[in-house]
Formats: structure tokens, C-alpha cells, sequence
């Protein structure tokens, strides 16, 4: 929050047991309930399962949390199965995104078709700028949402930027946190400007030609991965 965010990625905790019962949930919720009460109500958070919970999971932490008003549930099961994201989606009002695993728009497009997903989260690095837009466009014809996923570097935050300006269906960019003090003087010293610090939860489109940032060429070579 003091560095300008509004809305935050919680990763569910998983037991590493395959029994899970009424404490998995009641854990989960009291550990956001926990955070929203130290960040205020200008906060909002997304639920990541990461694909890590079974489809009947998925749909109880979904009904669970429809009073908590989540951004949506990310990626609820690793299972490839169209029919449980829709169950997941006509049983609650949580929304529910997934995609940010996914290679091309035809995944993206049968989801759509079954009213199965709300949030829509294709990774820029897998399908590019051209791609993505694609998609949006598919999603703009089912009123579903864009949110892209990014954990990539500075030059792909910058034409994540742009991408997400050129989408009328867009709703929030995920940009990487990095907290080594390492790979935070490498993105200093690489761009010698901040474009991935927020103000007020938004974040400045880079300005000029291309995508509007220029490189350090010394920087380059001093952190170039050398085979």
C-alpha cells in the first residue's frame, strides 16, 4: 500500500495433506480478512489457487468468499475441464479467471462459449502483444474482462503497458513486486527510471517512440547471461 498499490495476489496455502476440512476454509478466509483489515477498505485482492485445488474446492472457497467481494479466484483447479469452471461460475457470484498457462486463444475461446470464466489472464510472454489483443477481442463479445498476467521483466512491463492501453475490455495489469535488493538495482540500473511503482494504484504509460523506455547498453552487458 505505501508503494502505491491498490489491489494485491494472495496465494492460497495449501495443506499438504489430501484432507482438507473446515479449517482450510475458515484459515483462508481469516487470513484475508486479516489483510483487508490492516490495508483498509481501499484495497482489493484476487485469490490465487495457483491450480491447486480440486474443482469442489474451488467452488467452496467460490461460495465462501462471495460476501468477502474478491476480484475473482485465480486459476481454481489445474483441471482442464470446461464443465467444472462453469459449475464454479453459475454457483457463485465470485469471479473466477484462469489462463495465464494457456499457449493460444482457442483455449481462451471454449471457455468463453460455456459462460465458464469472468476474468480472462493471458500471459504476454507466452502469447505476445498481437495475440493478446485477439483475445480481448473474443472476450470484449462475452462482456468477460481482461487482467492480464506479467512476472516477467522491465521491457515486458512496458509493452504490457501499452497492450493493456489498447484494450477497451482491460481492468487491472499484475506487474512483478521484486524485493531483492539485487533485482531491483538491476531494473534501476537497466531503464535508469521506475515505470513498475504505482500512484495511486495506477501506473504511467511510458512515453516516446516504441514503447517508450531506452536501455542502458552497459547495463545490458553487465547483466547479460554469459553461456
Amino acid at each position: 500500500m505505501g508503494a502505491g498499490f491498490r489491489a494485491f495476489l494472495v496465494p492460497l496455502l495449501v495443506p499438504e495433506s489430501p484432507m482438507r476440512g473446515r479449517t482450510f476454509y475458515t484459515e483462508t478466509l481469516r487470513l484475508l480478512e486479516s489483510l483487508r483489515a490492516a490495508d483498509g477498505d481501499d484495497a482489493d485482492f484476487v485469490l490465487d489457487c495457483g491450480g491447486r485445488a480440486t474443482a469442489s474446492e474451488a467452488a467452496s472457497l467460490a461460495d465462501i468468499f462471495e460476501r468477502f467481494h474478491l476480484l475473482w479466484l485465480d486459476e481454481p483447479t489445474a483441471e482442464i475441464n470446461y464443465g467444472a469452471f462453469a459449475k464454479i461460475a453459475d454457483e457463485n457470484v465470485t469471479p473466477v479467471g484462469t489462463g495465464r498457462h494457456f499457449h493460444s486463444n482457442v483455449r481462451f475461446q471454449d471457455l468463453l462459449r460455456q459462460d465458464a470464466i469472468d476474468v480472462l489472464r493471458p500471459d504476454l510472454c507466452r502469447l505476445g502483444v498481437s495475440e493478446m489483443r485477439k483475445g480481448a477481442a473474443l472476450a470484449e463479445v462475452y462482456y468477460v474482462a481482461m487482467a492480464p498476467y506479467h512476472r516477467g521483466g522491465l521491457i515486458a512491463t512496458a509493452a504490457a503497458l501499452h497492450a493493456a492501453a489498447s484494450i477497451p475490455n482491460f481492468f487491472v495489469q499484475e506487474t512483478p513486486r521484486p524485493v531483492d535488493e539485487r533485482d531491483l538495482r538491476m531494473r534501476r540500473e537497466l531503464l535508469g527510471a521506475d515505470i513498475e511503482t504505482p500512484t495511486d494504484g495506477f501506473l504511467k504509460l511510458p512515453e516516446g517512440p516504441g514503447l517508450g523506455i531506452t536501455l542502458n547498453p552497459d547495463a545490458v552487458a553487465k547483466y547479460e547471461v554469459k553461456s
